[in-house]
This record gives C-alpha cells, sequence and structure tokens, in this order.
C-alpha cells in the first residue's frame, strides 16, 4: 500500500506487509496488498485476518503462499510510528481469478500461531484446579499462550482427564464455558490485538466498566462545526458514525430456541440422588448485571403475558447426567456440592443467547478508535428519526432506544488505499429508564 501525508482520522500514514517462509527470504509485498481485513471476536480465542493481493508483479511466483508462511503487519500513523505489529500464519488462499494478461487478483485467509499450533495437537493429560486456572494451564503448555482472567469464577478446585482426541484449545474452551460468577454470569474467552495474553473476563465485570469514551461519544446524526467552504475539525470526524445497521434484532423465538427466557433443566446424579428438576427464569439472573444505561428493568418485560410470562413458561427440557464423586477427594467436571450450583450452567447459557438480542453494526474512523477496544463498553449517539430544529440542543434530538452504553462484541479493521476503518458489532443489555414517555408525534 502506497505511502499518504493526509492528516485525516480515517487515514494511516503507511501499511506495510511482510511475508517470511523457510523457502524464501523475508520480502515486503505493501504495493501489491490492496486490502488489509483483521478480525476479532469476543467468542473466539483467536483472530483471524485476510489480504486481498492484486498481483500485477509476478509476486505469485516470488512469494509462493502455500498456507506454511508468516505473514507480518505493520501500521504507521501520520508522525510513523507504529499503531499495530501483528505477525500472521497464512492459512492458504481462499480465492484467486486471472484478470487479464498482465494482472491477477487472490485472496489469503490469516490467523494467530497459537489457533494453528491447537489444530495441528492431540493431548491427554490430567489437570486439577479451579476452571480459570485450568484453562491457563493447557494455553501455557500446549500453546504458549497465558490467559489473563478478569473477575473470579464461583467453581470448586476439580479434577478433569481430557482425552488424546482433544485439542488445547477446545479443552480450554471447555474450561471456560465451565466459568460463572455466583451469579451465574458466563466468561467471554477471547483473543485482543494488543495482548500476548489471551483474556477470560467474567461478562459481569466487562459491563461494570465505564465507557473508554464516557461522556465523548461517537455520534450519527448531522453534528458540524464547519462554516461556508470549511472542513469539519479532526475532533468531529474522529467520533462520527460513517455507518449505522441493524440486522436481526429482538428475535424472540430464536431467543426461546436458545432457552433465555425459561426452560426445565433435569440434572440425573446416577450415584446417590437421582434426578432433580429445576426451573431457570430470566429476570432473576438479570437483575444482577451491571445497570449500564440506569434502567431498573433489561430489555425484556416480565409483565408482558401470552397466558403466562415468558420467563414462566419452559422453552426446553434439557437432561444432563451429572456423576457425584467420581473421585474420593475432588470434584470431577460435571459435578457441583449442590443443584443450585448445577443451575449455574442455565444461567450462564441464557446471558449467552440474551447478550445477542440487541446487535448494531457500526463503522468508525480507525485511527482515533484503536486497536484496543474489544470487550470494553462504548458510549453511542443516535439522532432521532425527525430533523432537528434550528435551536434544539443535542439532548432534545437524542434517540434514547438506540443511544447508550454498548459492549463491543466483534470489530472487524479494514484497510482500503491507507484508509482505516473500524467495523463494530455491539450489544446493549438495558435502556434509558424514560424510554416511551415521550408522546408519539406522525405529523
Amino acid at each position: 500500500m502506497s505511502t499518504t501525508g493526509r492528516h485525516h482520522p480515517l487515514y494511516v500514514a503507511q501499511t506495510r506487509v511482510f511475508v517470511s517462509s523457510e523457502r524464501y527470504p523475508r520480502q515486503e509485498i505493501s504495493k501489491i496488498v490492496a486490502e488489509v481485513n483483521i478480525y476479532e471476536n469476543l467468542g473466539l480465542p483467536y483472530i483471524t485476518g485476510r489480504l486481498v493481493i492484486i498481483d500485477s508483479a509476478n509476486a505469485s511466483n516470488a512469494v509462493h503462499f502455500q498456507g506454511q508462511e508468516r505473514v507480518n503487519i505493520i501500521v504507521l500513523d501520520s508522525e510513523a510510528n507504529p499503531i499495530m505489529n501483528k505477525e500472521f500464519i497464512c492459512m492458504g488462499i481462499d480465492f484467486g481469478q486471472k484478470v487479464g494478461d498482465d494482472k491477477s487478483g487472490f485472496s489469503v485467509k490469516l490467523v494467530e500461531e497459537h489457533a494453528l499450533l491447537s489444530n495441528s495437537t492431540r493431548f491427554s493429560k490430567t489437570y486439577e484446579g479451579k476452571p480459570d486456572a485450568i484453562c491457563n494451564t493447557i494455553c501455557s503448555e500446549q500453546l504458549g499462550v497465558a490467559v489473563e482472567p478478569k473477575g473470579s469464577p464461583v467453581q470448586s478446585d476439580m479434577r478433569v482427564v481430557f482425552p488424546f482426541t482433544t485439542s488445547p484449545l477446545e479443552a480450554a474452551n471447555w474450561m471456560a464455558a465451565r466459568c460463572t460468577n455466583n451469579n451465574g454470569h458466563p466468561f467471554y474467552f477471547y483473543s485482543t490485538m494488543v495482548d500476548n495474553s489471551l483474556q477470560l473476563a467474567d461478562i459481569s465485570t466487562l459491563l461494570g466498566e465505564s465507557p473508554f469514551n464516557n461522556g465523548d461519544p461517537y455520534i450519527f446524526g448531522t453534528t458540524s462545526n464547519k462554516g461556508a467552504g470549511q472542513e469539519e475539525d479532526w475532533g468531529i470526524l474522529s467520533k462520527k458514525i460513517t455507518n449505522y445497521t441493524i440486522n436481526n434484532n429482538e428475535d424472540t423465538l430464536l431467543a426461546m430456541a436458545r432457552n433465555v427466557y425459561g426452560g426445565y433443566y433435569n440434572f440425573i446424579d446416577t450415584y446417590e440422588y437421582g434426578g432433580e428438576e429445576v426451573i431457570y427464569d430470566l429476570p432473576t439472573t438479570l437483575d444482577n448485571l451491571p445497570k449500564s444505561n440506569g434502567s431498573t428493568k433489561y430489555n425484556y418485560d416480565p409483565d408482558f403475558s401470552i397466558g403466562r410470562p415468558y420467563h414462566n413458561g419452559q422453552n426446553t427440557y434439557t437432561t444432563q447426567v451429572v456423576t457425584r464423586k467420581l473421585f474420593d477427594d475432588k470434584f470431577s467436571f460435571l459435578e457441583e456440592e449442590t443443584v443450585d450450583k448445577h443451575l449455574y450452567k442455565a444461567q450462564s447459557r441464557a446471558i449467552y443467547g440474551f447478550l445477542d438480542q440487541q446487535p448494531i453494526n457500526i463503522t468508525v474512523p480507525g485511527i482515533s478508535f484503536g486497536f484496543d477496544k474489544l470487550g470494553k463498553k462504548m458510549d453511542i449517539y443516535i439522532q432521532k428519526d425527525i430533523p432537528p430544529e434550528e435551536k434544539s440542543n443535542i439532548d432534545s434530538v437524542r434517540d434514547k432506544k438506540r443511544s447508550g452504553e454498548y459492549l463491543i462484541q466483534k470489530i472487524m479493521y479494514t484497510i482500503f488505499s491507507n484508509r482505516l476503518t473500524a467495523t463494530i458489532t455491539a450489544t446493549k443489555t438495558d435502556t434509558d429508564p424514560s424510554l416511551g414517555s415521550e408522546k408519539l408525534n406522525q405529523n
């Protein structure tokens, strides 16, 4: 990618891409890389990427991609300071096309090294300790990466035996999914651009933190301070939402299929107690989540009835066999002291599904946004769907439903012609308490 001298919150100074292999020396391919995409996901313990290459210099012969190369991506700001330096492993080419005698294009898939190493590793071993500690030990021993916890799971020490058919990340994901806090809230297990360690974070801890831009929201609306013939200043452009979309939202039937609202769980103890049925309902678990936007209720109406409120119905009937005293001195993976602690599994599963109920997608300038925001909260301002009056202040035209504090779940970074954007998928668990109090105006 070529160098640009423009000082603009969307533009980086330079993007440099290097490829190295045991088959040939390290080479720079920056000039033929048309686009770079990098994907972070709160639900995945690894980062993926993609290079779009337009080859008009016979690079496919000089730099022969076959899924066994290291790719280093370096992004420089307007003062030539590196704002990103990340190494990936090439997984292969997923698309290629000849577009003329002198040009072809192809797309290269990238992934972090520990994910590729996990796929080529099978192990069998016994571990002891709390599930977060076991998750850390597996990743450290088998993949050479540590796991950094945020929050402490309530589960007791346990002994877990992994069969030889298990990969390290499968085992680590298994242990991460076993972690909950004492309210049944789940932990997310993920990788970030700015930390060499993997993250294991309690959702209550993430929602309880202040937005990284607290009081200085990203804005979608006609906010401007430019005069005639003038450009908007950097401060406004750097916080401007350039695209806003809503995909599948408030899908009640999907939430029921995911057992979000309520359900029967039958935990069958094969050793002593037999089957114990427990009923899970959503409001109890939601009441203990941090209320980021000040609402006394989350995005669920417990008073709405279809003969019964959603949480008093049973979406599914789930049966799980749980052992008892498999080991004399330790719990096993499936064991708990009481059936109430088994219920944490149901609560955790419900919160996972509930957090996917209100996703939005926004695109913002990547320079000001940075590469360290996955799992953080973000303050967003959306203007109402009406033209603002000339003398209206920013609060009077604020969309209370769509504005507020959101948890960042996914980020796609795109660099095209040195234009860096961040496309964010974020979710909001509660709404402004004054929502619904306004008079409907359909004029």
